[in-house]
């Protein structure tokens, strides 16, 4: 797939991204006003199940390498697990943001690849940013 027609797709992936949550927050509320516990419960099983399902539809064909992904999303959470609760949130997302970059080194992601995300990423985000102020 070429880039302006992953661009395109991505554009369209994040509106519809952002109605649903939109939706799920709605939903997170009635749910916290009910049992604080039980929607962190709940909120948490909602994209396990979901992966879950997709296993059925397609998901390992289509995306093969989401083991890894998910070993990379979580691992950084394992390492932090000793504070969580224990520092102040913005604190644990930057331990978490830092430890989480910290693997592409390890994947052999070189510094002109990370350059080269970082500009589509940034050029993507105004064009979202400046889609959604229409």
């Amino acid at each position: 797939m070429d880039f302006e027609t992953l661009s395109k797709l991505n554009a369209e992936y994040a509106k519809e991204s952002q109605l649903f949550w939109d939706e799920f927050i709605d939903l997170w509320k009635k749910w916290m006003k009910k049992s604080p516990r039980l929607a962190v419960v709940n909120a948490l099983h909602f994209p396990l199940n979901l992966i879950m399902n997709m296993i059925d539809n397609g998901l390992p064909q289509a995306v093969p390498e989401v083991p890894d992904m998910m070993e990379r999303f979580l691992t950084p959470m394992i390492l932090l697990k000793d504070v969580w609760g224990k520092i102040p949130g913005k604190v644990f997302i930057e331990k978490y943001k830092a430890l989480y970059e910290s693997q592409w080194e390890k994947l052999g992601i070189t510094p002109e690849m990370k350059k080269n995300f970082k500009e589509w990423y940034e050029k993507d985000e105004a064009r979202r940013k400046s889609n959604n102020a229409k």
